[in-house]
């Protein structure tokens, strides 16, 4: 299978270091890697950008099986697991997405896509539904919000989205609210810096980053 990494940010003082790494992993398993500096829709927050940007390059790869997106505060922690291996127990028809730790049902920081016309439809619902919710242009969490209001909602059935453990793909590493079962540790695949102002996540990046050096 083709496989096709992407990532998307406009604060460089945080994302230079996750996109060396990411560039890194990419070149080691031949994974293609597409990293976009600019955001895409100027009138909703940055995150809405990664539908636009997923959406884009499937339709630029039609030869690409699954698109992963990484969120910008994502550091790429273990180059010995290969993707490909990591899901394969986990049979996906369209999205599989890591579960969330905290009151979320999931968490959108890596999204694994099946490149065909029913996720990219499902991408377009999304992003149209944010309309009807424009407190989350700006505000809450964003695209991931309204993806979990339609999942609860509007969506006829659970087919869409498979949900993945935590501590697979992702793993969390912050400050606050976590239970130590779920926190990120040496060996786990990729670290989450989330939930933080940016100085605090810088901090805690570059605590990762001696880890794992």
């Amino acid at each position: 299978m083709k496989f096709l990494f992407c990532s998307l940010s406009d604060r460089p003082v945080l994302s230079e270091p996750m996109w060396r790494h990411l560039q890194e992993y990419c070149c080691k398993y031949n994974y293609k890697c597409i990293l976009e500096s600019k955001v895409l829709d100027q009138k909703r927050a940055p995150s809405w950008s990664k539908i636009l940007l997923l959406q884009r390059e499937m339709k630029k790869n039609p030869d690409v099986d699954v698109l992963v997106w990484v969120d910008d505060d994502i550091i790429i922690t273990n180059k010995n697991i290969d993707f490909q291996e990591l899901i394969k127990p986990y049979d996906f028809s369209h999205l599989l997405i890591s579960e969330d730790v905290v009151w979320s049902p999931f968490n959108c920081g890596i999204l694994v896509v099946k490149n065909n016309q029913e996720t990219y439809d499902y991408f377009t619902e999304i992003y149209n539904l944010g309309e009807q919710m424009p407190e989350k242009l700006f505000g809450g969490l964003w695209e991931q919000d309204v993806m979990v209001h339609h999942r609860r909602y509007c969506s006829s059935n659970d087919k869409l989205i498979r949900l993945i453990p935590h501590n697979i793909i992702q793993s969390f590493y912050r400050d606050h609210d976590l239970p130590e079962d779920k926190k990120w540790k040496k060996g786990h695949f990729s670290a989450h810096i989330t939930g933080m102002p940016l100085d605090r996540r810088i901090k805690m990046r570059n605590e990762v980053l001696k880890i794992i050096i």
